[in-house]
């Protein structure tokens, strides 16, 4: 396996009386994920019932937050006619998730090995890059704004592609 383990993570928590070690039933869910993702969230959630004083017996609800997608936008391989970086339209990211802490950046098709940048719009003025060099699985801070366009695409043999942009936690 590449040198890596998988282990067997399950909700509800192993460590809970509903998880599946303890509840007789067969109403959780497992999936082999990576052994250094599984004990990370193990630890995290140790600390967790630590930090919030969880004790045996105490009742806690866990509500699960999905990733949320801001926005898509297409783009062409290359810098549109008359433009020196531009490669789209504009597109804008709001409309944030109160849990989201991050944005992670997808490129679903075209050449998925692309790179860009997204730059804003600055009517009579330069326009402001405000990332560099992302590429398919991109993770970048939230950066709330209108006029963002995708610029100075790369590595796409002038193939469009379509970018998707997701508010996870």
């Amino acid at each position: 396996m590449n040198g890596l383990s998988k282990q067997c993570d399950e909700f509800p928590f192993a460590a809970t009386w509903e998880g599946s070690a303890m509840n007789g039933q067969k109403w959780f869910s497992i999936r082999l994920i990576p052994s250094e993702s599984n004990q990370a969230a193990g630890n995290w959630l140790g600390k967790w019932y630590a930090y919030d004083r969880i004790l045996d017996n105490d009742r806690f609800h866990v509500q699960v937050e999905a990733p949320t997608e801001i926005t898509s936008i297409r783009s062409e391989g290359t810098p549109q006619e008359g433009q020196d970086y531009r490669s789209s339209g504009n597109f804008k990211i709001d409309n944030i998730p109160p849990y989201a802490t991050k944005l992670k950046w997808t490129i679903t098709d075209g050449p998925t090995d692309a790179h860009f940048d997204v730059m804003h719009d600055v009517s009579f003025g330069i326009d402001e890059t405000i990332f560099s060099d992302l590429h398919n699985g991109s993770i970048t801070d939230i950066k709330k704004s209108e006029d963002l366009y995708i610029a100075k695409p790369s590595n796409t043999g002038g193939k469009s592609f379509t970018v998707h942009v997701t508010a996870v936690p």
